[in-house]
């Protein structure tokens, strides 16, 4: 199995042992910045989790790339984790310092992004109620 393999599979396992293998390897000198096959950082997955991120940042990974797909040209990973409504990561990469006020070239950002997933009176239900809370409180103070 190679390198890319091996944390790539580990990444999207989710699961606490998988997460434990993951940092171990990591740790042992692994890059936390393999891409996927569509040559994209792992961290735009839709299987990205907090726990995942959190792993991925204590090894030194870039969370400022961008994306290549060319339907989300050169959106970053903020904004990427609105697109897919997933209010803790985006919460994440909002706390290290990505811009919400970045433009990718068709002029979007993390805030017209949220505006168009999560317009004004848009439900959301368990958790994803107080993470989009969450969110948006942080954001409102960006």
């Amino acid at each position: 199995m190679t390198e890319h393999n091996l944390v790539y599979h580990l990444y999207y396992m989710h699961n606490a042992s998988a997460n434990a293998i993951l940092d171990l390897v990591l740790a042992q000198g692994l890059s936390p910045n393999q891409v996927d096959e569509d040559g994209r950082p792992l961290y735009f997955s839709t299987y990205t989790t907090r726990a995942t991120l959190e792993i991925l940042a204590r090894h030194g990974a870039d969370f400022t790339r961008l994306d290549p797909r060319a339907d989300r040209l050169q959106q970053n990973a903020l904004m990427n984790s609105v697109a897919l409504e997933k209010w803790p990561e985006a919460l994440f990469f909002l706390e290290r310092g990505l811009s919400p006020d970045y433009a990718a070239p068709d002029g979007r950002t993390a805030r017209t992004l949220l505006a168009e997933v999560a317009p004004p009176g848009k439900e959301f239900y368990g958790d994803g109620k107080a993470a989009h809370a969450a969110f948006v409180v942080a954001l409102g103070k960006r």
